[in-house]
């Protein structure tokens, strides 16, 4: 499974959900955040150049639907984490 995997090379971090003992949490570790921060400069430039031609308008379109996906989906919990990341990357210029 990868998360197992992932748990076991120590880049996902496993606790119980307080609510629902059937769901897990998941939280990247410090040595995930690194190895993406290492891995990840390309990407986010690529996204940069690919989202540099949105005008203001458009780029608070995509932000509230973004929102609006992350809202609808509750069974996804580590899909709201990362929509809320990527949001911050995006349109924190």
């Amino acid at each position: 499974m990868v998360i197992s995997g992932l748990v076991k090379d120590r880049l996902l971090k496993r606790s119980s959900h307080s609510g629902d003992r059937r769901r897990q949490n998941l939280k990247l570790t410090p040595k995930a955040q690194t190895l993406l921060t290492d891995l990840l400069p390309d990407y986010w430039s690529r996204i940069h150049t690919l989202m540099g031609g949105l005008s203001e308008e458009e780029e608070k379109t995509m932000e509230s639907e973004t929102i609006k996906v992350e809202t609808f989906s509750p069974a996804f919990p580590i899909m709201t984490v990362d929509t809320k990341f990527y949001r911050q990357v995006l349109f924190s210029q």
